[in-house]
């Protein structure tokens, strides 16, 4: 076990960076893949609901490993997971690029959900592991920079390399970042454990692996199979049980293979749902703002693309700018004022009309990830600094486990909301005065206003969670 916070600056500059590039990986190979779908169908001459497995085989992988993370980074250190993650990547990218058929294309991809789950929670355990308390949230603020460009850059950077290089670009690329930052890692990041004789949990590891692929595969198959089909029904009822078997069993065992206690620090739990929350705005800005520009102000992907990077790169930039407001005011007032800007944009946002310029877009969108940009940082540095150093590694875990999970399970309850709401409305007749095409560009915007709207009453039930948000709760950490 090696202490932490003893580095130089120096050293921990290129901590720091090799998380940096761990976790723009991480989020360059969850967001790349979407542009590449049309390219692999006329590949391996397939259809859309084959493909899609690569998607969901991904993200069921990384839901699948996250909740282990913590355990095996106490036991064998941040660092080892870290190279052993980045060595799978490069084995599956390598996989990808040369497989012949759609099958074993699945199967490299479930490897890469893997290795994307392996890395996703360390670098921001190393931070809080290894440098220092007062430089905590501005490098964390980085941190979260970094992943708003990685997916503001994923899906343009993806388009060009399939236009000029083919599909198979999109996996290569990572080669030369992976091999920058396995040296990165051997030289600069210390090994860091919690000694414990103890065996792994083999009960709770197979109730959450059973319980958490279940979860997502029942909600990503109730659209089409039907939220009422006993087989939909039984794998969701299922799958909650074994979650809420396995953090009864958590609490109640020596060494937890997830560690529910980080509950009991009040700034991680405030810290934690606020997260949960943003996490649920953010995943659903993509797609339907996406949807918006593409159906019904009628743009092609690339328009529609362009159109949202300046909003994604301003959530980016204001990530460093929310920390500094932080170390003057605190980061209760930070937090509170970027909730007022995400309101009030969202509530603009669940407005849109046919008539909507691209220019009104832009603005409230920007105002929108402005919002997303000050709180996201804030709640994960909160939650994250009120906990032990000798729990930062559970908190990780935590923190990235139940947003993929958030994020996959809201993503398609609106799916639903939308498709049910777009029906309806085709039922009802809306704006049946105008003509085939205008009604359903008026029918879809008003289905997309709906899931705003339902996503601002979200953001409002939880406000007022940010009074009890204090820096004073942070000084229990230690």
């Amino acid at each position: 076990m090696s202490e932490t916070g003893n580095l130089t600056r120096m050293q921990e500059r290129m901590l720091v960076f090799a998380a940096i590039v761990a976790i723009f990986l991480s989020v360059l190979n969850s967001t790349n893949i979407n542009i590449a779908l049309p390219s692999l169908i006329e590949y391996y001459h397939t259809d859309m609901a084959t493909v899609q497995w690569i998607v969901v085989g991904y993200m069921m992988a990384t839901g699948l490993i996250l909740p282990t993370i913590g355990y095996f980074m106490d036991k064998y250190s941040g660092r080892r997971l870290m190279l052993l993650g980045l060595i799978l990547l490069a084995v599956a990218s390598i996989l990808c690029a040369i497989t012949p058929t759609i099958e074993l294309m699945i199967g490299c991809r479930i490897l890469q959900g893997i290795a994307g789950g392996i890395i996703m929670p360390v670098p921001s355990a190393l931070v809080y592991q290894f440098v220092p308390r007062e430089r905590q949230l501005m490098t964390i603020s980085v941190v979260s920079m970094v992943t708003s460009v990685g997916v503001a850059l994923g899906p343009s950077v993806s388009g060009v390399l399939i236009h000029y290089w083919g599909w198979r670009a999109i996996f290569l690329i990572n080669l030369p970042l992976i091999v920058l930052d396995i040296l990165l890692v051997l030289k600069f990041v210390p090994h860091y454990t919690i000694p414990s004789d103890s065996k792994l949990d083999i009960l709770g590891l197979c109730c959450v692996s059973v319980g958490t692929v279940g979860l997502l595969l029942g909600f990503s198959r109730g659209n089409g199979a039907g939220w009422t089909s006993p087989v939909t029904i039984g794998m969701l009822v299922s799958s909650v049980a074994l979650l809420v078997f396995f953090v009864w069993h958590e609490l109640h065992i020596h060494i937890p293979l997830l560690n529910f206690t980080v509950f009991r620090h009040l700034g991680f739990t405030f810290g934690f749902m606020q997260n949960s929350v943003a996490a649920i705005a953010t995943c659903l800005a993509p797609i339907y703002m996406s949807l918006f520009l593409q159906d019904v102000l009628g743009m092609d992907s690339m328009q529609a693309g362009l159109s949202m990077f300046l909003p994604s790169i301003l959530m980016a930039v204001m990530a460093p700018v929310a920390a500094k407001g932080a170390e003057k005011f605190s980061s209760r007032f930070v937090i509170f004022g970027g909730m007022i800007l995400l309101l009030y944009a969202t509530w603009e946002i669940s407005h849109f009309a046919l008539s909507t310029t691209i220019l009104m877009f832009t603005v409230w969108l920007s105002l929108r990830y402005i919002g997303l940009g000050m709180i996201t940082p804030m709640v994960n540095n909160f939650a994250m600094s009120s906990v032990p150093v000798q729990l930062v590694s559970h908190a990780s875990a935590m923190i990235a486990w139940t947003r993929q999970m958030i994020s996959t399970i809201s993503v398609n309850l609106f799916s639903l909301l939308y498709s049910n709401h777009i029906l309806l409305y085709t039922a009802q007749g809306l704006a049946s005065q105008m003509d085939a095409a205008e009604q359903a560009r008026f029918i879809e915007c008003t289905a997309i206003n709906d899931v705003n709207f339902y996503s601002l009453l979200i953001l409002l039930i939880s406000a007022p969670m940010i009074y009890f948000m204090k820096d004073s709760l942070l000084e229990r950490k230690n």
